[in-house]
């Protein structure tokens, strides 16, 4: 199964760090496992509800993913050498169709999703002050081992990545859009997203 085939399940979207770790307090771990904790519990009640409409999963989701997820700072690891040449009009393009994209992609997936269970273990911070929380997600065989890395954003979170079986997200999307953009440049690239959106629906 694809990565995002699996991470879909479980909530989204800070970088691979390969610098020395360092345990994370123990204040900082209840912190973090308690924001992992209320999302997990916020998108199976604001995002999968069985009374909701598709419009109602769309606009919820919107609301958890511009608050929740670290956009910029994922957009800018996934464009990366090609958004710094990319002009500003052509950046807030892709942020926003990537946003969309997000959008319509987890929405769908969302509409079984009840919460799973979810057992939290080693937080580690690594050098770049981000968390890293080991967990372990219940599925319908063995449990799916995940990384989430969170960064401190003024007293809150932002989700930065999701690591599934040792597999970044965030590396997934970077890889795929690389070669998209390597091929057709930010044009290609947002083109590519723009078709992608218009198959899936209009956003809500």
């Amino acid at each position: 199964m694809r990565l995002c085939g699996k991470l879909e399940i479980v909530a989204l979207l800070a970088y691979m760090a390969t610098a020395w770790l360092m345990p994370g307090s123990a204040a900082a771990q209840d912190d973090a496992v308690a924001f992992l904790e209320g999302l997990n519990k916020e998108v199976a009640e604001e995002v999968s509800a069985p009374n909701l409409t598709d419009s109602e999963r769309q606009r919820n989701f919107r609301a958890i993913l511009q608050r929740v997820f670290g956009l910029d700072e994922i957009c800018q690891q996934v464009l990366g050498r090609y958004g710094r040449s990319a002009t500003a009009e052509e950046r807030q393009e892709f942020r926003q169709l990537f946003e969309d994209m997000l959008v319509m992609t987890w929405t769908r997936r969302f509409r079984d999703y009840t919460g799973l269970g979810i057992r939290f273990g080693t937080t580690v911070t690594a050098t770049t002050g981000d968390l890293l929380i080991q967990s372990a997600i219940e599925t319908a065989q063995e449990p799916l081992a995940v990384e989430w890395r969170l960064r401190g954003d003024g007293g809150a979170y932002r989700l930065l990545d999701i690591k599934a079986e040792g597999a970044s997200m965030l590396l997934t999307y970077r890889s795929e859009y690389q070669s998209v953009l390597r091929a057709g440049g930010m044009t290609g690239l947002n083109g590519l997203l723009r078709k992608k959106i218009g198959e899936l629906g209009a956003p809500g």
